[in-house]
């Protein structure tokens, strides 16, 4: 039986993840779900609470409570857990993974559509002003639909990042922490420039993207892409819908291995699901690429 308490190793664990580089949005992930876990659990546990029975117990609540997304966020931050407890099985010798004895949650495949092209010509003409707003809004739509950039890579980009030259935009730690570069469009470029052109404080270490009270957060890029939407009477897209429609439209172009490498993915098999070909798409890649 072991007595040792496991609030202090979760909290050592997240620490272990943020030295590892991980990002502060995978840090705070792993913070919240496995302190969820721990208020499931009885009061002060010990390791021996981290058993199959009761993460099994946990994830079959979760499921009456959240959706299949969460549950199976839940269920990989207590798998990670559980692994890099093992890393440290000296400490805990009558304590045994219940990992592989736990089958997961299955995750519900569901292809989430890339935006729309006509959604998004209308999101960029509802950026029709020029004041700082406007311009802003205008180059943050461009960015995203000519660079398929994540969200969080799209808000961690400073000034010197972007080269308005040639389009070349360096990621510093992506997702894996991995340094990377992507490529963004004329028409994005141009859209930068007027942005930029409101900004006082222009140096290549300041944050590119600005709200009105400070460097732009995800919750202030979620409202206004929402605020946007509304104006432009389309549905309200995620960050990621830009993302699957800049792939979509990239691999007929550049071939999967260009799109992955530029995109960011581990693999190909990981870009897939991103990718969602209509027929008429397959027809206009094979007409353009083949001789007469």
């Amino acid at each position: 039986m072991s007595t040792a308490q496991l609030i202090p190793l979760v909290q050592t664990f997240v620490l272990s993840r943020q030295a590892a580089g991980l990002s502060p949005r995978t840090v705070e992930f792993y913070d919240a779900h496995l302190h969820a876990f721990l208020d499931a659990l009885p009061p002060n546990p010990t390791v021996d609470h981290l058993n199959a029975s009761a993460i099994e117990g946990y994830l079959a609540q979760r499921q009456q409570e959240v959706k299949p997304r969460s549950v199976h966020a839940a269920w990989r931050a207590i798998r990670a857990f559980c692994n890099w407890m093992q890393t440290r099985q000296e400490q805990f010798p009558e304590w045994t993974n219940p990992v592989p004895h736990i089958t997961g949650p299955k995750l519900p495949r569901k292809k989430v559509p890339p935006i729309e092209r006509d959604a998004l010509d209308k999101l960029v003409k509802a950026c029709k002003g020029h004041n700082f707003l406007d311009h802003r809004d205008k180059a943050i739509f461009l960015v995203l639909a000519s660079s398929g950039l994540r969200a969080s890579e799209l808000l961690s980009l400073r000034q010197g990042d972007v080269n308005l030259n040639n389009g070349l935009v360096h990621i510093e730690q992506g997702k894996g922490g991995a340094d990377r570069i992507a490529i963004v469009s004329r028409k994005a470029r141009l859209a930068l420039a007027d942005y930029l052109g409101h900004l006082e404080r222009r140096k290549p270490a300041t944050p590119l993207w600005w709200s009105q009270r400070g460097p732009l957060t995800y919750s202030g890029l979620a409202s206004m892409m929402r605020k946007r939407a509304e104006e432009a009477d389309v549905p309200r897209p995620g960050a990621h819908a830009f993302r699957r429609r800049w792939a979509t439209d990239m691999v007929p172009k550049l071939g999967t291995h260009v799109v992955q490498a530029l995109g960011g993915w581990a693999d190909v098999a990981s870009m897939r699901p991103y990718v969602q070909l209509r027929p008429e798409d397959l027809l206009d890649a094979y007409e353009s690429n083949m001789e007469d």
